[in-house]
């Protein structure tokens, strides 16, 4: 068989092979269900598939020139606050805060009345769940729920992937359960599965796997081909072994020819300081017929 069929069928053998590869096995490592890890802050892995979710980029702090979420409330008569995995950076000294609040430095989200009360719909979080396909995040711990003494608002905040990289984050009320209960609907792209950072594969590392697979595939099938089918032994075993041969023939030729160009190109002295060269032994040559020329 010809060296050029060989070798073309011997890339297209390792194209085949990297595209099963790649197909079975993905770059990100996370075991399906593993929960021995610990998450990244306001990130997880979905329990089923492996898939990395990170919300952190929706959080806003202090620094933030947007401030807090606005939400409008619609039919409900109130407008809501809220913050992502960090809590409220709006300054609430000017508000009277109603229900018991737990803590006023770690509230998540809250409306105000018209009496410029303050009422806490559930404490910051940053552990996302998935309940079945769904992402999720609760706000627990509000305020007291109306006519309650021990049951406390609290908001359940859906998340759906927005894969429109030009669209803005949406935040929606949906509705309230006995002023209890509240629902909001996220959509952004930020709740699309991504690859986690620190997994990530470079182009220049994908192509240099794709280069030493195909080498590989190339120079074992290769050689397996020629001792097999030729009954090759030894370096005759390396595949279209004349044209490396003559490569590298070539390359040692060029080598020793540069290097000889290179010395050429330097004039070297002898330990008593006569110079070496063609100018340095004509000289020496005239020297020695005018001796012969005046001994005569």
């Amino acid at each position: 068989m010809n060296p050029v069929v060989r070798f073309t069928y011997g890339v297209l053998l390792s194209l085949i092979f990297l595209t099963k590869f790649a197909r079975c096995v993905p770059f990100n490592p996370t075991r399906r269900g593993s929960k021995d890890k610990e998450e990244p802050f306001c990130s997880l892995h979905h329990p089923g598939t492996g898939e990395f979710y990170d919300l952190s980029p929706l959080s806003r702090s202090n620094l933030s020139a947007k401030g807090d979420y606005n939400v409008s409330g619609y039919d409900y008569g109130v407008n809501f606050t809220l913050n992502l995995c960090k809590p409220v950076t709006t300054n609430l000294s000017d508000y009277y805060l109603a229900g018991d609040i737990p803590s006023a430095k770690s509230i998540g989200g809250f409306f105000t009345n018209e009496r410029n009360r303050l009422f806490s719909i559930g404490e910051a979080s940053s552990s996302p769940y998935f309940r079945g396909r769904k992402l999720i995040m609760e706000l627990e711990n509000g305020s007291l729920c109306p006519s309650s003494h021990d049951r406390r608002k609290k908001s359940i905040i859906s998340f759906s992937c927005n894969r429109d990289p030009y669209a803005s984050s949406s935040i929606s009320y949906i509705a309230s359960v006995f002023d209890c209960v509240y629902f909001f609907e996220w959509k952004t792209i930020h709740a699309c599965p991504t690859v986690k950072k620190e997994t990530t594969l470079s182009p220049l590392s994908v192509f240099l796997i794709f280069c030493t697979v195909a080498f590989l595939a190339y120079f074992v099938g290769g050689c397996a081909y020629n001792r097999i089918i030729f009954n090759a032994r030894g370096l005759r075993q390396i595949p279209n072994y004349d044209l490396w041969n003559s490569m590298c023939s070539f390359i040692i030729d060029f080598t020793i020819i540069a290097f000889a160009s290179l010395t050429s190109c330097f004039n070297f002295r002898k330990p008593g300081g006569i110079r070496l060269g063609e100018g340095t032994v004509n000289n020496m040559e005239d020297a020695l017929i005018d001796d012969i020329d005046t001994n005569a």
